[in-house]
């Protein structure tokens, strides 16, 4: 970590810049999303019992002061300040800047649903935690949340629509391919599990999605199942195809360094699935 004007900010590693307004994490504010996923409270200390550095208000507030609409990597900053957001800590920082979240919601739609990472399932959960934050405490212009609305909507469809057979999904899964890809993607099955994931066990994002098939719609086909259970039936199967892989590639100290991350998100799912508690 390093000392910044307004707080503190994890490094990618130490000396690998050459001043600490340049300093940054290999993705924009990872850490913070990591905490936020633990529900690491904004008053917890950082540090150690000999050296305390701070708590991780001095992270949010860093990442407020020094966010930008520009943001090379704008849906890592956009889930670690909708996460801080629910308790009203990230909207402003000491330095008096405010982030405005309809104009979040406007950059983070700006753009391919495929953009980004991890064929851009970063950017995807982005989406669905501007919604989460707007659920919870309404903040964003009725404009900005009907277009939120409408991209979580087709989002939703079009990943439970682009599930391979095995259970996997690929990097295609903005459109369905013609033919049926013969390998599934680790990491965009991992993170498309994760997504589904979260929102199944959030009950606001959850009671959402079950609204769907009920909010003047007409009913699905005879025999369809409701949107949250095709949800539910589609993590179960990337689960499984997860776990399956997982097991074949148990000695996780051989993986190649390129893998290790997307094991590291199928792991995690596996855990929430298996054994949520």
């Amino acid at each position: 970590m390093v000392k910044t004007r307004f707080g503190y900010r994890f490094l990618a590693k130490e000396g690998l810049f050459p001043t600490r307004a340049m300093a940054r994490e290999s993705h924009s504010f990872q850490a913070a999303v990591c905490l936020a996923d633990l529900q690491v409270a904004v008053a917890t200390p950082l540090g150690n019992s000999h050296k305390p550095v701070g708590s991780v208000s001095d992270i949010v507030n860093d990442l407020v002061a020094s966010f930008t609409y520009d943001d090379a990597e704008l849906e890592w900053t956009t889930v670690a300040i909708c996460a801080y957001a629910r308790a009203g800590d990230a909207l402003s920082s000491k330095s008096g800047v405010k982030i405005d979240l309809s104009e979040l919601v406007n950059k983070n739609l700006d753009g391919p649903l495929t953009g980004g990472c991890c064929g851009g399932m970063h950017r995807v959960r982005a989406y669905f935690e501007l919604l989460r934050a707007d659920l919870l405490s309404p903040r964003v212009t009725p404009e900005a949340r009907t277009l939120l609305v409408q991209r979580c909507v087709e989002t939703l469809r079009l990943l439970l629509g682009s599930q391979c057979s095995d259970g996997s999904f690929t990097a295609v899964w903005s459109h369905r391919p013609e033919s049926e890809p013969r390998e599934g993607s680790l990491v965009v099955t991992a993170h498309v599990a994760e997504v589904l994931a979260g929102i199944i066990s959030d009950p606001t994002l959850s009671h959402w999605v079950d609204e769907l098939d009920s909010n003047g719609r007409p009913p699905p086909p005879l025999g369809t199942p409701r949107l949250l259970l095709q949800c539910t039936n589609a993590l179960g199967t990337a689960t499984i195809w997860l776990l399956n892989l997982v097991e074949r590639n148990s000695e996780l100290e051989a993986l190649p360094p390129r893998l290790v991350c997307p094991m590291a998100h199928a792991l995690a799912v596996i855990g929430v699935v298996c054994a949520p508690e």
